[in-house]
């Protein structure tokens, strides 16, 4: 795998992100009056496990081919006009 530490630095970097994540579901259930202790066991039983342990099987075999998510642009984002603009793509 390359060294020990970067398998550890790899978790460490998908810790991070969910840890960062928390705090924003915990103020969205909060905000509807289900209380954060609450929310914790179907996150932690159920969401975790069964839908992103399912996206992380089902993408790995697609990235070790070298296929990466999002390489292609968006279909959200505008083409420049057919008389040759070099202007930037612009949100729709």
């Amino acid at each position: 795998m390359g060294g020990e530490r970067r398998p550890a630095t790899a978790l460490l970097s998908m810790m991070y992100s969910s840890m960062n994540g928390f705090p924003h579901a915990a103020a969205l259930v909060g905000s509807a009056g289900v209380p954060v202790a609450e929310f914790t066991k179907p996150a932690v039983d159920w969401f975790l496990p069964s839908v992103i342990g399912e996206i992380l099987k089902a993408e790995a075999p697609t990235i070790d081919n070298g296929e990466y998510p999002g390489r292609e642009p968006c279909a959200c984002w505008s083409r420049p006009s057919r008389r040759g603009s070099a202007r930037a793509a612009t949100w729709r």
